[in-house]
């Protein structure tokens, strides 16, 4: 069915491309908070003084060419998490996330996937490191089953000229690969996890002094699961919080007095042989010593600190979760936030017209902003509670519920008071007015207020099963998410009729979009529909373009189109389709880590939030794209026979582009190209294999412009 219509809707764009000349729709997602990215930093590699580059979730890859000025944010549309980032100069490098590997031989200005001969169905990519023309590439086995971890090896490959050959290194590395570290491109150390049965593993250090020749290795049972490795030299060096001064005979604990059992360090770096960094959790540790002693140098927030670095003129560098960026200078021991925005957790959003907005979090944050999210600015919050829900009446008058905490503003949030009468967990509020409201608690009960939030009374007499969300449709009807069912009024919370629903399992979010038509999602990783009012729901399959696992946020814009978020390969905002099956449009996506609410204002205007204060903006404006047929891409020679034709356009920059073939009935043919494009002229070639004489369509679609060129092939 949705075969159909996408041919019909193709064609219906074909003729108004030659007919009408259409303004084309554009969409986008915006960072609005933090800056410069939300993405959870992974790694940070300085190439040069001024070039530094750091990688993460979602694909992100910022890059910097003034020691962090400014910085340029980049999405990889197929890497989940960039992980591994080494430059030979400051010209050629590579990138890796779990599964492909990006070469660059312009500073990063473009990049190009390259292939090795592995077999990637049961490897991931670990690390990459380069030394001149040696590239060091660490592979780890895919699975994290026990019983198939006690078989399992790791792998080494590597390049001795940069980058064009690959060679397997013919050494067993046993078991899963932690990390690895090479001071020079012979001496080199490989930290593993060996599974021995289901109840017993060790740790082991592999060495190697030849370039990965011949390797020497030893097992532990004291030091623990870690995945940062560092050596000074060939005999100093540190497993997590152990440190060696023999090359890795004997390791002692050097952190036992300034971190706890359950904190290790993520990640350590010497500019020389005695002024060492490290990073734990939120903490920054240093040491004067060669790693003899530490003491904490500072602490940033709640946010992890994931990699630390420091460029040849001793500027350090440290990027964490929520798009943390820390420098030093080189002459001063003191760390500078990089980055701006508050990094706690939201968990809702609201606004009362498209300028004035809340979002509120855990440790009682409450953001406001009055320009449509230009700017965020924290307001006074009289408690430190995780709060869940927002709702706002007018410019003046709110409401925030939390745990065991329920605040009101009279005044647009400048002050907020804690009301003391109302102290149970409630996980949502909402109005049909100025008067009535309801107030919904974790535990099953449902609050409501008839005198604009002065006097609240519980309306149940037994409790509901574990109240999840709450949904106000009309001035009259509300729906309640439950465990097992549905609650619901018709008469403002008056009275609450159960719905049992044996197949919804734990609601997690609910939706009406129409009396009739209503949206949920469940904790068995299903998203069901009603179109009679609520009274019968059906699950909606996924596509195959689909993950498996749970949606953790959505939000319908009508009864056929709205936004979903899946936490899986690191996250990503869809736009989906909604008919007999659920399908994804294939432009309307954005990776994104821990998105919790899904929130739009009208169809044009929407927000996603989530962890480590990310807010992002979703805008759509009616852009021209293409006025006339042919004024962007050339096709030649037309008419064409056997030998094929010539697809002829210009890009102002790299980007993915697509490129297809339609018939006159608005069906695809074939795929030409689905991948990067980079800046300048692009020429690709199409041959008609085995098919019959007609007209077609060639569709090309990209950031720029998308175009439709009419062509005819005579077969011959």
């Amino acid at each position: 069915m949705f075969k159909v219509n996408k041919n019909i809707y193709i064609l219906f764009a074909f003729i108004t491309f030659f007919v009408i000349k259409p303004q084309l729709l554009w969409c986008q997602w915006e960072v609005q908070n933090p800056l410069p990215t939300e993405s959870f930093l992974l790694t940070v590699e300085p190439v040069t003084n001024n070039l530094v580059f750091a990688g993460g979730l979602g694909g992100t890859l910022l890059k910097t060419k003034n020691a962090g000025k400014t910085w340029n944010v980049q999405k990889f549309k197929d890497l989940v998490n960039i992980r591994g980032i080494t430059f030979k100069d400051s010209l050629r490098g590579w990138l890796i996330d779990s599964e492909h590997i990006y070469k660059t031989n312009n500073g990063g200005e473009s990049w190009k996937e390259i292939h090795i001969n592995a077999d990637m169905s049961t490897y991931y990519f670990l690390d990459i490191i380069s030394f001149n023309n040696t590239i060091y590439l660490f592979l780890k086995p895919q699975t994290a089953v026990l019983d198939e971890l006690i078989d399992a090896k790791s792998l080494v490959m590597k390049s001795t000229d940069g980058g064009k050959t690959w060679m397997r290194i013919d050494q067993e590395i046993k078991g899963k690969m932690l990390s690895a570290y090479f001071i020079n491109e012979n001496y080199g150390f490989l930290y593993a996890e060996e599974t021995v049965s289901i109840s017993k593993s060790y740790t082991a250090l592999y060495k190697t002094t030849d370039g990965g020749k011949t390797w020497t290795k030893r097992k532990f049972t004291e030091i623990p699961w870690t995945t940062s490795l560092y050596f000074i030299n060939p005999n100093i060096g540190f497993i997590g919080k152990y440190r060696t001064s023999d090359g890795g005979q004997t390791w002692q604990n050097m952190f036992a007095n300034i971190l706890a059992e359950y904190e290790n360090v993520e990640d350590m770096y010497f500019p020389d042989s005695l002024h060492g960094w490290a990073v734990s959790r939120n903490k920054i540790l240093q040491t004067e010593d060669g790693g003899l002693s530490w003491e904490l140098s500072n602490q940033f927030g709640s946010n992890k600190l994931t990699s630390v670095s420091f460029s040849m003129d001793g500027t350090g560098w440290i990027v964490g979760w929520a798009g943390n960026i820390l420098r030093k200078d080189a002459n001063n021991d003191s760390w500078e936030q990089m980055s701006e925005g508050p990094r706690s957790t939201l968990n809702d959003i609201f606004f009362i017209d498209k300028n004035t907005g809340w979002c509120v979090g855990i440790s009682g944050c409450i953001l406001h902003t009055s320009n449509g999210g230009e700017t965020w600015e924290k307001q006074n919050s009289p408690v430190d509670s995780v709060l869940f829900s927002v709702k706002f009446l007018n410019n003046l008058e709110g409401w925030i519920a939390g745990h065991y905490i329920v605040l009101h503003t009279n005044d647009g949030g400048k002050n907020w008071i804690v009301r003391s009468d109302l102290k149970k967990w409630f996980i949502d509020i909402d109005f049909f007015d100025e008067n009535n409201g309801l107030l919904v608690e974790r535990f099953g009960n449902v609050y409501r207020t008839a005198d604009g939030g002065i006097n609240w009374q519980i309306i149940n007499e037994e409790p509901f099963p574990r109240l999840t969300s709450l949904e106000i449709i009309n001035e009259n009807e509300a729906w309640i998410g439950s465990w097992l069912g549905l609650g619901h009024t018709t008469n403002m919370g008056a009275t609450i009729e159960w719905h049992n629903v044996p197949n919804v399992n734990l609601v997690r979010g609910i939706q009406f979009v129409d009396s009739n038509t209503g949206f949920i999602i469940n904790d068995l990783a299903q998203f069901l529909r009603t179109i009679n009012g609520g009274w019968n729901w059906t699950e909606i399959p996924r596509g195959t373009e689909f993950e498996s696992g749970p949606i953790q946020a959505f939000y319908m814009l009508n009864a056929k189109n709205g936004w979903m978020y899946w936490d899986s390969k690191g996250g990503y905002l869809r736009n989906v389709i909604v008919e007999q099956h659920l399908f994804a449009h294939e432009y309307g996506q954005y990776r994104v880590p821990a998105i919790k609410k899904i929130y739009f204002f009208n169809s044009n205007v929407g927000w996603a939030i989530g962890a480590g204060g990310t807010i992002l903006k979703y805008t759509k404006q009616d852009t021209t794209i293409a006025k006339l047929e042919g004024t962007l891409i050339d096709i030649f020679p037309n008419p064409f026979d056997r030998f094929g034709a010539n697809i002829k356009f210009s890009l102002q920059r790299d980007q993915n582009v697509i490129i297809q073939v339609f018939n006159l009935l608005g069906q695809e043919v074939t795929t030409i190209h689905n991948g990067l494009l980079y800046k300048g002229e692009n020429i690709l070639r199409w041959m008609p294999n085995n098919i019959s004489s007609g007209i077609f369509f060639i569709y090309v679609h990209c950031e720029e412009f998308i175009e439709a060129k009419k062509c005819v092939y005579i077969r011959k």
